[in-house]
């Protein structure tokens, strides 16, 4: 009787204590669920609030006019309902561990007033302990639930932010009224003093448009391309909505009659051809500069005695040579000469006086004396000052040096490293005609320069308004021309590369081709008038539809917190010079840069800063706040997951799952050739990551490094099927690559070894001390590099990895060390992944690393040298293999 009255006391005491806790919990639980309803209820008024703020300021029908605007709406709302659906899904996930609860809390008074045999005594227990295990669930589902709320707190306040300077991105779907008219109109006598703000009408290109151009018909002309000019983003063929309205003439084989009568039947030229700008074609344009061109720009190359007005005119090699033979038929995916070779010559000048007057006989002088002077230090030049063949095609200043016709002249600049071109008071055909083929030679040039001139180097050489010709050349006044054998000796080699390259990215991104000079004309003078470039993104969407088409999507709806990052936020704050004079050029505006920019730390907690997520609230960070937040120099931002897959469905389908609870993963981009092969019978796994389909047409190892429409984050995680990574590992990688945006960060290196036997490059995937490549089955890349090794990386390059089905990981390496100069870094000592079960695996092919190795070689060839970079270090978290005190936490556990 004792012991069974000590029992029922004791199991009344623990069922009241588990009452109360339970008790407890709920009342906690209730409290959070009037919490999530009241954020529910402000983000469904936010909604509301600016759905009636855009309605107030444009009705709805002229709404789609401003595409930026609605793009920009749409995506509020598209977020917004992610975050409803989320939030909904969670409410439900909680009312039925509610139910539950009370269910268990109902059994357990019950059975608290009813007298219980020896027997039950198990059953007491396993009800109380699985009280225990609901309350400690339910506790664990709160604590994630805060966490959710904070994520989406921050969420809605970096969507409440809205830079001043994006203009995907402008609040207002009115468009802006820009009245920047000119007050006085200049007369005939002062057009030598024309200028943006005089003869050019601000008004047709407003800041809120995207810049265009009317193109009249120019079909005479074969040496132009009519449907790569007319493929042109900004290219439009309404006259009346053009920015501007581009002529394209021949002024060497047209009369000045003909022009006459041809400019002012133009239906835009209006007596005055405002906003208009003449491209001469020709190698001269002295009839065109005897026409009243009225206020018209004019772009061409031969100015003659004519100083091109500074900022207003262009100067652009003679287009019309490009159909002869005074140009190397190279072309930019084929370098005739390696970028590091050493050269026979030092120095080359091939040339004739056209005038003997006294500044040629002195400059003719001092050039012979060059050949004593080099012999005196043991250098070898090559000059000449007298040519058997005077090129007599153009029409020549007098103070300029003619061409000789000579069929070993580009083999001798091929000889030279550096070569002597003479600037004049007015840029003229044969100089730009040497600086074309000195570029296309890898020779750089040495611009002699008179200072005594007015002038300036802007409007002598071409493009030089944004293009720094002090990256690609070396410029000195005449004086220093007897010094100038002993100023070339000193130039280390390290500059020679750079100089060399930067002279081969000018030549390949703006002059070797007549179209590229076109369209390189038509990018200067958008820049000029401040307007950003065509976002390619809608650039692909609209030329590559069938590229890859989306297939199928899954778990959608499903989406927890999604988090784009922010695009087009630099369209007015980019930096022009840079842009012009560093790859991939200006022609594009991308959605993301890959530049390590980022806010000092104060601002993360004086408000300067939104969207930002310190480790323990800016505290000590501990291991367990740590896990628990993203912290960094970034704002709160997630990761796209593109995996590519082939053949192996079983494999799919695991690595899936695997993935499902990795951190800060935004969505899964599935690249899938053989889709339709298995879209009937294959099982997708249901969790809360959309997943995105892609199929292609044909199999491709390129299609993996598509810029994608659905990926919206600048971090990319390139995924082969078969790799398998940790939750850990993969959060260590995405927190090493937020510190170095634009660098290849993963897990397997390889390296590139000289054979010396062969004189040839080989792969190599030895456990070494260093590396050059991180291979991107597992690898964080950022998605600007995506559309580069779509669109802008030589064709060849691409074609190759098609032929060999091998190599897309070596293309991307070499892309990325050819831009940023900086090797790849690795991360943990992960150094292969190994499948048993992979069938159709590439690395087990017997000619694997023969393939490897000749891509290798034939990428070197492409790029003219070999822009690998060696790394000897990897990097692991800050804690690892170090002693912690009892009770702290390291950052992770195994690395």
């Amino acid at each position: 009787m004792r012991s069974y009255f000590s029992w029922s006391l004791c199991g009344c005491r623990a069922g009241k204590l588990c009452t109360n806790s339970c008790k407890r919990g709920r009342s906690f639980y209730l409290l959070v669920l009037i919490a999530i309803l009241i954020l529910l209820l402000c983000t469904s008024l936010y909604k509301n609030n600016v759905c009636m703020t855009h309605q107030s300021y444009q009705p709805s029908g002229k709404c789609h006019q401003n595409i930026d605007c609605c793009l920009r709406l749409e995506a509020r709302v598209e977020k917004l309902r992610s975050i409803k659906a989320a939030i909904q899904n969670d409410i439900k996930v909680l009312s039925s561990r509610r139910f539950q609860l009370d269910h268990d809390v109902a059994k357990l008074k019950l059975l608290k007033h009813t007298p219980l045999m020896n027997g039950d005594n198990h059953n007491q227990d396993k009800l109380s302990c699985q009280c225990e295990k609901d309350s400690q669930i339910l506790r664990k589902t709160i604590l994630h639930q805060r966490s959710q709320i904070a994520l989406q707190n921050d969420l809605l306040a970096n969507l409440h932010q809205t830079p001043a300077n994006a203009q995907h991105q402008l609040p207002h779907c009115k468009p802006i009224n820009i009245n920047l008219t000119w007050k006085s109109e200049p007369s005939k006598k002062s057009l030598r003093d024309c200028n943006l703000q005089r003869c050019f009408r601000y008004d047709r290109c407003p800041i809120n448009k995207i810049f265009t151009a009317y193109i009249y018909s120019y079909d005479n002309y074969s040496i132009l391309n009519s449907r790569n000019l007319q493929s042109l983003p900004f290219v439009t063929r309404n006259a009346s909505n053009a920015c501007l309205y581009v002529v394209i003439v021949n002024s060497t084989a047209a009369t000045q009659t003909n022009l006459h009568r041809y400019l002012h039947s133009l239906p835009s030229w209006h007596q005055h051809g405002k906003n208009h700008l003449l491209i001469d074609i020709g190698w001269t344009i002295k009839n065109l500069l005897a026409v009243n061109v009225g206020y018209a720009m004019v772009a061409g190359a031969n100015f003659a005695s004519f100083m091109p007005r500074m900022k207003f005119d262009i100067v652009i090699p003679p287009i019309q040579l490009y159909s002869k033979s005074y140009f190397m038929n190279v072309t930019p995916l084929q370098p005739q000469f390696a970028i590091t070779l050493q050269r026979e010559y030092l120095l080359h000048f091939q040339g004739q006086a056209m005038t003997n007057n006294s500044i040629n006989q002195h400059l003719q002088s001092q050039l012979n004396s060059l050949s004593t002077i080099a012999k005196s230090i043991e250098i070898k030049v090559d000059i000449q000052t007298q040519c058997r063949n005077m090129n007599k095609l153009y029409y020549y200043h007098k103070f300029e040096w003619s061409l000789c016709v000579d069929n070993s002249y580009i083999k001798r600049l091929q000889k030279s490293t550096f070569t002597i071109i003479f600037l004049h008071s007015a840029p003229c055909a044969s100089t730009l005609v040497r600086l074309i083929q000195a570029l296309v030679s890898g020779s750089i040039p040495v611009f002699i320069t008179d200072y005594s001139s007015r002038i300036t180097l802007d409007q002598i050489l071409p493009l030089a308004e944004y293009l720094d010709w002090n990256l690609a050349g070396v410029i000195l006044p005449s004086v220093r021309l007897p010094e100038i054998a002993k100023v070339l000796v000193s130039i280390p080699n390290s500059d020679i590369v750079k100089k060399r390259s930067q002279g081969q990215f000018f030549y390949h991104t703006y002059f070797s081709k007549s179209d590229k000079i076109l369209h390189a004309t038509l990018a200067l003078l958008r820049t000029r008038l401040q307007l950003p470039a065509h976002p390619i993104d809608q650039y692909v969407q609209k030329h590559y539809p069938d590229k890859l088409t989306l297939a199928h999507t899954i778990n959608i709806n499903k989406a927890n917190l999604l988090i784009p990052s922010l695009s087009y936020v630099r369209n007015f704050s980019s930096n022009w010079y840079n842009m012009w004079n560093n790859a991939p050029g200006p022609y594009w505006r991308y959605p993301f840069n890959a530049d390590n920019t980022f806010l000092p730390t104060d601002s993360q907690f004086n408000g300067f800063g939104k969207g930002f997520q310190p480790i323990n609230g800016g505290g000590t960070a501990f291991g367990k706040s740590f896990n628990r937040h993203l912290g960094g120099n970034y704002p709160l931002e997630q990761f796209t997951i593109v995996i590519l897959t082939h053949n192996r469905p079983k494999i799919l389908r695991q690595r899936l799952i695997h993935l499902s609870n990795i951190s800060y993963l935004n969505k899964i981009v599935v690249v899938w050739n053989e889709y339709d092969k298995y879209a009937k019978t294959f099982q997708w796994p249901h969790f809360d990551i959309p997943i995105y389909i892609y199929k292609s047409k044909r199999n491709s190892l390129n299609d993996r490094f598509f810029p994608f429409d659905a990926i919206d984050t600048e971090a990319v995680l390139s995924l082969d099927d078969d790799v398998d990574l940790s939750a850990d590992e993969i959060d260590f990688a995405f927190r090493v690559w937020r510190e170095s945006r634009d660098r290849i960060v993963g897990f397997p290196a390889r390296h590139h070894t000289w054979n010396h036997a062969v004189k040839k490059w080989s792969y190599d995937s030895n456990k070494t001390c260093q590396l050059s490549m991180v291979l991107t089955g597992a690898a964080f890349i950022h998605k600007h590099y995506l559309f580069l090794y779509t669109f802008t990386m030589p064709e060849l390059i691409r074609k190759k990895v098609d032929d060999v089905m091998n190599c897309e990981d070596i293309a991307m390496n070499f892309l990325i060390s050819h831009i940023t100069g900086k090797p790849p870094i690795k991360v943990t000592s992960r150094w292969n992944f190994s499948c048993p079960t992979c069938e159709n695996a590439l690395t087990k092919d017997r000619d694997h690393f023969q393939k490897r190795s000749s891509c290798i070689n034939y990428f070197v060839q492409v790029y003219g040298y070999m822009p690998l970079i060696f790394s000897q270090y990897r990097v692991d978290s800050i804690l690892y293999r170090t002693a912690v005190p009892n009770g702290q936490q390291k950052c992770y556990k195994l690395i």
